[in-house]
């Protein structure tokens, strides 16, 4: 008798914890996976691409202008927005195995395993279209009245040495570019690796 009970609320204990572990994963306001999880998911599917010889492409999303749609329109709205964009996002990525998360505040990481350069082109084309295609109103946006969003691309083949943080910090760098020239496109890191 004492072993079932005993039984009973270790198995609750496991399904709490397991409950716990996946809301500290979980970004609260998106509901997609947050930069605790992507951490983990990055580091996995570096070694990963490694191990399997194949390509990995690393994007940094920046929402334009939103701190100006924040001030112009309010925090609720602009919370409203990034649950959108997250959801689009999401929905956008075709493969298992691709994987978004939100990075902080309005950016988000996308990070594609066994793709082209190419194939990394034309995925940061729909997801620069699917947002577009919400035309979210934002009147104080500096390239169209609408929702955009800004694209760095950082692309790795299996052999380039090159450790995760810097292609991510490839990345980040190409969507400073691309918010430099211009918003609402991509830039492919220009350093080959």
């Amino acid at each position: 008798m004492e072993y079932r009970k005993l039984n009973g609320q270790y198995e609750n204990l496991l399904e709490k914890n397991a409950h716990y572990e996946n809301l500290a994963m979980i970004d609260a306001l998106t509901q997609i996976p947050n930069r605790r999880f992507l951490d983990d998911i990055y580091t996995k599917l570096y070694k990963e691409h490694i191990r399997d010889n194949t390509n990995l492409a690393v994007f940094m999303i920046d929402i334009d202008c939103f701190k100006a749609y924040n001030d112009f329109y309010g925090h609720v709205k602009g919370d409203e927005v990034l649950i959108q964009i997250a959801k689009t996002l999401q929905k956008t990525l075709k493969r298992p195995s691709d994987f978004i998360a939100r990075y902080g505040g309005e950016e988000f990481v996308v990070l594609l395993k066994d793709i082209s350069l190419d194939g990394a082109s034309t995925m940061a084309n729909q997801l620069i279209l699917a947002i577009k295609l919400l035309q979210i109103p934002h009147e104080k946006s500096k390239t169209i009245p609408y929702i955009t969003i800004s694209i760095g691309i950082a692309f790795k083949d299996a052999a380039a040495k090159v450790t995760q943080a810097e292609l991510l910090a490839y990345a980040d760098k190409a969507l400073y570019k691309a918010k430099e020239s211009g918003k609402n496109g991509y830039v492919v890191c220009e350093k080959v690796i």
